[in-house]
């Protein structure tokens, strides 16, 4: 199996291992490559996290040669209370010394999903191929991810063709119907799986029946479950947490 998987008894306590993680590999990345590009998740989940990353190491991360992106967006202006962006904002990016110019959100007030999904692919593309130029790989350092109860991951769900993309990096996507904010934009599985590190953190009772099918049975979890299709060439590591 190529996940390595991490058990807390608390949300707080996967948090706090989370946030020492992020800091050796953004410490290795900026001593190494000279930035640390970092991925971040969306949901309710990763609340504590960017508290515990603003509260507890405003200084032991390299921010001002951190650059941060987001895994995936609700269509809804960057003020409503669904946005990842504001919901990291508010909770991290407000609270830590990183440029302006590090932030990259995902544009979703310049036209339909599919526009800005192009819009964001070309972002992605531009940033590589300009800020690593000196080394043949244009990769994330980390790509933070969620789990929903259904294994979905960003906004990869179960049985959607578009877990079968191959060469865009970036697509529009319609949530399930029981979902709010359908309408999404997301990364594909190839920018996630040729990110360095993917680090998956989950809470609760309703998670744990993905995680242990991962255990049990890797093949099967990855024919069911976007998450379990994470394999970047570290494999994945998951943060688990029994409660919240």
């Amino acid at each position: 199996m190529d996940a390595e998987v991490l058990r807390f008894e608390r949300l707080g306590d996967a948090n706090r291992a989370l946030a020492k993680r992020l800091a050796e590999v953004a410490d290795e990345a900026v001593r190494t490559r000279g930035r640390f590009a970092l991925t971040l998740a969306g949901g309710s989940t990763p609340l504590g996290l960017y508290d515990h990353l603003a509260g507890d190491y405003p200084c032991r991360i390299p921010w001002d040669r951190t650059h941060l992106f987001w895994g995936d967006e609700r269509w809804v202006p960057k003020t409503d209370q669904a946005s990842n962006y504001r919901l990291a904002h508010e909770t991290l990016i407000l609270k830590i010394p990183v440029p302006a110019g590090n932030v990259h959100p995902i544009p979703v007030d310049i036209g339909p999903p599919a526009k800005v999904a192009l819009a964001y692919e070309k972002t992605l593309r531009t940033f590589f191929e300009s800020s690593d130029r000196d080394t043949p790989e244009k990769t994330f350092d980390v790509v933070l991810l969620g789990v929903g109860a259904d294994g979905h991951t960003a906004s990869l769900f179960p049985e959607d063709p578009i877990l079968e993309e191959r060469t865009r990096w970036v697509r529009s996507v319609t949530a399930p119907a029981a979902m709010a904010s359908r309408k999404r934009i997301t990364l594909t599985l190839p920018p996630i799986n040729s990110s360095r590190y993917a680090f998956i953190l989950a809470a609760g009772p309703e998670k744990a029946s993905v995680v242990d099918l991962l255990l049990r049975n890797p093949d099967e979890a990855r024919r069911r479950f976007p998450a379990a299709k994470v394999r970047t060439r570290t494999g994945s590591t998951w943060f688990i947490a029994a409660k919240r």
